[in-house]
């Protein structure tokens, strides 16, 4: 992966200036993927690439060209080059070059989280998926509705993303609680109480074991709080749509001047506990902040952790990051990446994540999704449940956990 040096940072916590140059490592493909640093001045391009190698390696004929895919050694073009090195976001390149004796051919690889490409090549897509997550300092966890189907619970979607509940598309609407408060909270509280019973599968735990071997946040659509059961360090957590186990008011007038508090345990219709007005769950409904619903969603509860997840993508740069992307569907409102314009980019733009040029592993039964040719590098879909993928990839990976990770 690529590192900016001398990059000041805004009080904002993003780059206020770009780099003067950027430190790319350099794989010799003919000699087990040592690595060596060249400097590249800003802005990267291809001839500075080429000039830098130059003076690095002074045998080295730029003539002979460069690639950036260590599977199909596809060209380094000037386009590719702008593409890797733009952003914030971009995680960067690892480059391999043909050396001057010509015995190995020509490679390098787009994945930042490989300090080599090489040991990818003839593994199995579970070996590539435990490499890729073995070797970022990096993990940005996206997790949807799929992780919680090993502890039996539904995703209220079919595999193309309708939903397949129709209750849930009436119900799930702030409008719910003004037309029939009755039947809103008698479908709300038989969710709330499912969620209350139903613990989190073993999955989660190979997944905390795997995350404590890097710098890792996890950003989840889902509201049923089974990271925090699981133990997940709650700084480390964004539940993006909010949590069935806390309650805020029916009311945005109330909602602003109070936070959302602990759902509680009552046979009653639950009330505000600051207001005569009833109490909703505190989760994103499709009509929140919608024509005559303004600010009817609470985000008090969710805005410190949005912060913290935000102040920890803008210090993405120039570090080896790895996504790994569990049961995420194909909704367009999912946290589900796709590749575009040579890096990662969420198909749903409400949550802010910037475009990576990085590794990605997904655990996803569902089909595999068709990746543009030359970029497959970049990414391992696991045709699996998230629990099984998880003890797989917790067995490959042998348990350990990295000395300097995040406890």
């Amino acid at each position: 992966m690529f590192r900016l040096t001398n990059s000041p940072r805004s009080a904002g916590g993003t780059c206020a200036a770009m780099a003067k140059t950027v430190r790319i490592p350099m794989s010799m493909s003919d000699s087990s993927g040592t690595q060596h640093m060249i400097e590249v001045p800003q802005p990267v391009t291809l001839q500075g690439i080429k000039e830098a190698a130059g003076k690095k390696f002074k045998d080295f004929r730029p003539k002979k060209g460069l690639a950036y895919h260590s599977f199909t050694g596809e060209e380094l073009t000037e386009d590719l080059v702008t593409s890797l090195f733009s952003g914030v976001g971009t995680a960067g390149v690892v480059l391999c070059m043909k050396t001057w004796k010509g015995a190995a051919k020509l490679k390098a690889s787009a994945a930042a989280g490989y300090r080599s490409p090489l040991p990818c090549e003839g593994a199995s897509q579970l070996q590539r998926a435990a490499i890729m997550l073995q070797e970022c300092e990096v993990l940005l966890v996206l997790v949807g509705a799929g992780m919680g189907v090993d502890s039996g619970l539904s995703t209220f979607r079919a595999k193309d993303g309708s939903y397949t509940k129709e209750e849930y598309m009436d119900l799930a609407r702030h409008q719910s609680f003004r037309e029939d408060i009755e039947k809103a909270w008698r479908w709300h509280g038989a969710m709330l109480e499912t969620f209350r019973q139903t613990p989190p599968h073993a999955g989660y735990g190979k997944l905390l074991e795997l995350c404590r071997r890097a710098d890792f946040f996890v950003c989840t659509s889902n509201i049923d709080g089974a990271f925090l059961r699981a133990g997940f360090p709650p700084e480390r957590l964004f539940e993006a749509h909010g949590s069935v186990h806390m309650w805020q008011c029916c009311d945005p007038k109330c909602n602003r001047a109070h936070p959302p508090w602990p759902a509680q345990a009552t046979m009653e219709l639950p009330q505000c506990r600051h207001c005569e007005d009833y109490a909703r769950p505190n989760v994103a409904f499709f009509d929140d902040d919608l024509g005559s619903n303004a600010r009817t969603f609470n985000p008090k509860y969710i805005e410190p952790q949005r912060a913290r997840f935000h102040r920890w993508l803008a210090s993405l740069a120039g570090r080896q990051v790895c996504v790994l992307e569990i049961g995420c569907g194909s909704s367009e409102h999912s946290l589900r990446m796709r590749w575009t314009e040579n890096s990662w980019c969420c198909m749903s733009g409400e949550w802010k994540i910037p475009r990576l040029a990085c590794p990605l592993v997904r655990l996803d039964p569902g089909e595999a999704e068709e990746v543009e040719e030359g970029h497959l590098g970049n990414l391992v879909h696991l045709l699996l449940g998230a629990r099984d993928a998880l003890e797989q990839l917790s067995v490959e990976l042998g348990g350990a956990t990295r000395a300097d990770a995040v406890e």
